[in-house]
């Protein structure tokens, strides 16, 4: 499945049909495989004539339901953008249509929430403006100090001080996009004009969102991201002049040259761009198959057992990040601490017992605690190798 997933996304970048490589009759397979990683809608006027009439009602179906939301979300973000601005706020939108302006049809790019940057010095001004003005916080496990999440109309608004994986000391980043904010550009996108942070800023948006899920639920659809913006914007003389001294001085160079490298390698992306052609084709290959098994924020493998046990500590250096796992997963698994703030220093306990729990009781037996551990070695051996932040 692996082989007809890269072939198909190969086919669509280079604005081909489908590959006649791909033979297989099991198109709700591959229709199932490429709606975890939330990319599907991208090859719907490929596959139209293909699939049976069947399956090709219910692709274009979901289609147009995509197509919906992503005007949905245009209109909402809009509407956020002309109320800040009235306040003399600048804003500049993360991933989501920032990221779909690249692609050939962005309306066709699966959307979630909108994620925006605001200066930090006018973050909390921000915060209370949405606050009057109909926006509602939302308290779950997705509020961490970076960003708050909010909700108006069935939409989902993160308001960011800094963009996720970026590490919340980094001021050499954190100085980087506080400067982009003060360039915002416009871009036409469909309906309306998105406020995208200048070229720099955005790639590297893109790339720290690659970093914040490589400890899991990277998929397709983020590297998909990546590779839009590499085709579209980072040829050899734009890496050289600009992006060459940002990525190596971060620690994001590796990173970088291994995702592209692996973009050209299976997924299409052009041969004339260079400034990749000495990432390790080896390492190139073991991301492709950590992505793969995840999924799109690792649907693919929240339906396995990782996420549970053993995996989740396997990658720890030390005892201090031991209890530090505990007690993430804690807080994001126990519904009470959400009610009763004051039961957090205990959240590391209650996932402990969760662990036992499910390897004494559970489906989760030894067995599953072996492949999990290997599997998170695998993954943290992976993550070194790339030298990200080094």
């Amino acid at each position: 499945m692996r082989f007809i997933i890269t072939n198909l996304i190969s086919a669509w970048s280079r604005n081909q049909a489908v590959p006649p490589t791909i033979q297989s009759s099991d198109w709700s397979a591959i229709y199932k495989e490429l709606t975890a990683q939330s990319i599907a809608y991208l090859f719907t006027d490929m596959v139209a004539d293909v699939v049976s009439d069947e399956l090709s009602e219910k692709w274009i179906n979901a289609t147009m339901y995509n197509i919906h939301r992503f005007t949905e979300i245009q209109n909402e973000q809009h509407d956020l953008y002309k109320l800040l601005s009235s306040h003399n706020i600048e804003m500049a939108i993360l991933k989501g249509t920032a990221a779909a302006v690249n692609y050939p049809n962005p309306e066709y790019r699966a959307m979630g929430d909108i994620d925006f940057l605001v200066p930090i010095e006018k973050f909390d001004e921000a915060y209370r403006l949405m606050l009057d003005n109909g926006y509602v916080l939302t308290y779950d496990e997705d509020n961490v100090d970076y960003h708050y999440t909010l909700e108006k109309n069935g939409i989902t608004f993160e308001i960011h001080k800094y963009p996720a994986g970026m590490k919340s000391d980094d001021e050499y980043l954190f100085g980087l996009f506080q400067d982009g904010l003060k360039n915002v550009q416009l871009i036409p996108c469909e309906t309306y004009e998105v406020p995208v942070l200048p070229t720099l800023q955005n790639g590297l948006v893109l790339l720290l969102h690659i970093v914040k899920h490589l400890d899991g639920g990277l998929g397709f659809r983020q590297i998909i991201d990546w590779m839009m913006f590499v085709d579209k914007n980072l040829d050899d003389v734009a890496y050289s002049n600009e992006f060459k001294p940002v990525f190596e001085k971060a620690g994001l160079d590796v990173i970088a040259k291994t995702v592209a490298k692996m973009c050209q390698m299976y997924l299409g992306l052009r041969e004339d761009i260079t400034w990749c052609s000495d990432a390790d084709e080896k390492l190139c290959t073991e991301l492709l198959d950590y992505f793969y098994t995840q999924g799109n924020f690792g649907r693919k493998a929240k339906a396995t057992s990782e996420g549970k046990g053993a995996f989740l500590f396997s990658k720890c250096n030390n005892l201090g990040d031991f209890f530090r796992t505990l007690q993430k997963y804690g807080m994001l698994r126990w519904k009470l601490v959400k009610k009763h703030p004051w039961l957090k220093p205990f959240a590391w306990l209650y996932q402990a017992g969760w662990c036992m729990k499910e390897i004494l009781i559970g489906e989760y037996k030894l067995k599953g605690i072996k492949g999990d551990f290997a599997k998170g070695k695998q993954q943290k051996d992976l993550i070194q190798a790339l030298r990200i932040f080094e």
